[in-house]
């Protein structure tokens, strides 16, 4: 990833996005279940977005991926566009799908069975407060703006349980952060509310995920220069509002994209570590073993991964160099 106001010479970057639960009580996926101990997944390319970008927000809504936002650069490399358009993954196809308000790149975000949520961010000059809605697809859709964050963020990264849409850590004017706030989306003028802290450093661009009944961050980076990767773990409990340190990750990193496959296992990709990776992972927790499945269509970091139904992911676009590149690639992940 290239230099720009916020981001260091040669440090990769990526928002991490986490898969939603719908209640604290833990989802069952006793088939997917099956297939994790088989091994049966397959890694292979789908169809390519309409134009490269990085640092975008993607998710479910109406049944169909909704990528949003992020960056690109012209042809000749000499021109950063900040992206506030957004495209629709509907029928074997992408078509154009309803523009954000304004322009967001690297913001929190993440999608529940009621639409996808996109919380703070950048513009290209300056850091966002701004949460925004996208519920419905219908008539083209709409985003709608809802309580904004407490303090400008981004590089942070955001999941949903029990209702609640969590972000956590991220930088700000002051640095980095460990804080964690979450908004109650089924209260009509919600405010963010403050979570416990992360017990650890502060840190950007980790990965926040909901897997069963708790909420997963992992990894990280602490520090720029040097350029100081993660590799703790931690496990939150909604209910309780606590978090616990677990065993480390097999490796430092950070810019992954993370969702559950089932109650016990991630889906990981788009690590980087100052190098950007191509290596597909399925994570256990909380014993944070991992075993590697594949490799993506293409090298990438700034990548969402979503799933599209109950059997398959997508890693869509991203960031595969410092050389300001965007992809338009998509790995898709099947479970056979």
């Amino acid at each position: 990833m290239e230099t720009s106001a916020f981001l260091r010479p040669l440090v990769w970057l990526v928002p991490l996005l986490a898969g939603a639960v719908a209640s604290c009580a833990p989802a069952r996926h006793a088939s997917m279940s099956g297939l994790v101990a088989s091994g049966a997944f397959s890694v292979s390319e789908g169809a390519s977005l309409p134009r490269g970008r990085g640092g975008h927000a993607a998710g479910n809504v109406d049944g169909c991926v909704v990528v949003a936002g992020g960056n690109d650069w012209s042809a000749d490399r000499a021109t950063k566009f900040w992206l506030k358009d957004s495209v629709v993954y509907r029928r074997g196809q992408w078509v154009s799908g309803p523009s954000l308000p304004s322009p967001v790149a690297y913001g929190m975000f993440a999608h529940d069975a009621n639409g996808l949520y996109l919380a703070g961010g950048e513009d290209g000059s300056t850091k966002l407060r701004e949460t925004y809605a996208l519920t419905s697809l219908a008539g083209g859709g709409r985003w709608r703006t809802l309580a904004p964050l407490p303090t400008a963020t981004s590089g942070g990264a955001g999941a949903f349980a029990c209702g609640r849409f969590y972000v956590a850590c991220g930088e700000t004017a002051d640095g980095m952060s460990n804080q964690v706030w979450s908004l109650e989306l089924s209260k009509p003028g919600a405010t963010w509310q403050p979570c416990q802290p992360i017990p650890g450093v502060a840190r950007a661009f980790p990965s926040l995920v909901a897997c069963g009944s708790h909420v997963y961050l992992l990894g990280g980076v602490s520090g720029w220069s040097p350029l100081t990767p993660l590799r703790d773990a931690y496990e939150y409990d909604p209910t309780t509002d606590r978090w616990k340190r677990l065993a480390d990750l097999p490796w430092p990193g950070y810019a992954w994209a993370a969702d559950a496959i089932d109650d016990a296992h991630l889906l990981l990709a788009g690590q980087a570590d100052g190098r950007i990776h191509a290596d597909v992972w399925i994570l256990q927790i909380p014993e944070m073993t991992a075993r590697k499945i594949g490799n993506a269509a293409i090298q990438t970091t700034t990548a969402p991964l979503i799933r599209t139904v109950s059997r398959e992911w997508l890693l869509l676009g991203g960031e595969p160099d410092s050389n300001r590149t965007r992809t338009p690639r998509v790995t898709v992940i099947r479970a056979e």
